[in-house]
């Protein structure tokens, strides 16, 4: 009987487990991208009752180029509750506060891509922990801005699920964002929207694999000056393995089209890639999640952490 016991309760971990498990919920926190509204994965597997998560973004930003200098940290801080009406329908709401925070990422950056032997991309000649945007093309140039807002996003999801089998999910959301922030970050409609389709595969070991395709229409007409593409596409796929029923690890790579025309790598695709670890036990949640960029090192954030919370208030 002790043997079933503790058989049962393996079990009942790993059900819950499960439950819990969804993508890496990660922005991109590309330095123009993380401007505008811009889709990331989300569970497919809806629960009744509420859900509340909240999160930090920390990413240090490098872009150096003749045309162009983007030199800074962002810090991101959002707030997110999701209300399951069904099993098949659910509604989300939250806040994302964008700040210009001293992160003290330099020296950590520098480590981590000595580390794995990673370019530099310049960081390692000038002063570390700079406050400095500079775009001559648009006549923008900002300096010690640390600790100032740059955009606060309100925004409201709807999900619904489409279809689910033994293993296979897919779930389409819209959603309506509102941003409050001035110019040099962003000029025009304050007003943001967008749309994803998210599928969700569990194999019969627990693990799970995802896929996502969204697009965005932004109202801003200019940021930092420079003119914005209104309609943006994004792509995400990963991979979550469990190590046990509590423990997960999870690789997660991220595709978006550039925000802007023109200058260099600023308008070329943005490709991250994260990495996280994630710890669960019944009702709560816990994500470490790294971020790196790669192929176009200007077009996303050099490098960057989040952690996150959730918490679910039914069984």
């Amino acid at each position: 009987m002790r043997m079933v016991s503790k058989v049962y309760g393996v079990v009942m971990l790993a059900s819950s487990a499960v439950a819990l498990a969804e993508p890496l919920p990660v922005h991109s926190q590309a330095p123009l991208r993380s401007l505008l509204y811009s889709t990331a994965p989300i569970t497919t597997d809806y629960q009744l009752g509420w859900q509340l998560a909240s999160d930090i973004h920390a990413a240090s930003i490098f872009a150096v180029d003749p045309n162009y200098t983007l030199d800074y940290y962002q810090m991101e801080y959002g707030l997110e509750a999701f209300y399951g009406v069904s099993a098949d329908w659910r509604w989300r709401a939250g806040a994302r506060w964008l700040r210009s925070d001293d992160a003290h990422l330099d020296q950590l950056t520098l480590t981590f891509h000595n580390l794995f032997g990673l370019d530099q991309n310049g960081r390692d000649l000038v002063p570390k922990h700079r406050f400095l945007v500079d775009v001559p093309e648009a006549g923008v140039r900002v300096e010690q801005f640390d600790g100032q807002s740059l955009v606060n996003k309100f925004y409201l999801g709807l999900d619904h699920r489409w279809w689910h089998a033994d293993k296979h999910q897919l779930a389409s959301s819209i959603t309506l964002q509102y941003n409050d922030g001035g110019a040099p970050w962003r000029s025009g409609s304050r007003w943001d929207a967008g749309g994803q389709l998210d599928y969700g595969y569990r194999r019969s070991n627990g693990d799970q694999a995802w896929l996502m395709l969204g697009l965005s229409h932004s109202g801003a007409d200019q940021i930092l000056g420079l003119p914005v593409r209104s309609l943006l596409a994004q792509i995400a796929a990963g991979y979550r393995h469990y190590l046990a029923p509590r423990h997960s690890i999870a690789l997660q790579y991220q595709l978006s089209r550039g925000a802007i025309e023109g200058l260099g790598q600023l308008a070329q695709l943005v490709h991250e890639i994260h990495f996280g670890y994630r710890y669960q036990h019944r009702r709560q949640q816990w994500d470490l999640i790294l971020l790196e960029n790669a192929e176009n090192p200007d077009n996303s954030a050099d490098f960057g952490f989040a952690v996150r919370f959730a918490y679910r208030f039914n069984s």
